[in-house]
């Protein structure tokens, strides 16, 4: 018995070791995406999509009802 639950803990601990390891490796590589994204992100594409929803030569008046 002792036998069987020494090879069943020898095959486990490696999938979970490699699962382990890319869970890891994943988050790293999406916080390094995130990080290059951030700092090269232009600003302007996002000024032009706000401006979008404002009245021409206005930029204090946004397009739409007043209530909201």
């Amino acid at each position: 018995m002792k036998n069987a639950a020494n090879a069943l803990l020898n095959r486990v601990e490696f999938p979970v070791l490699l699962a382990g390891l890319v869970i890891a490796a994943g988050l790293w590589g999406f916080e390094e995406l995130m990080e290059l994204a951030r700092a090269t992100t232009p600003h302007a594409f996002d000024t032009e999509i706000l401006l979008a929803f404002r009245q021409a030569g206005r930029p204090d008046s946004p397009i739409g009802p007043l209530w909201l």
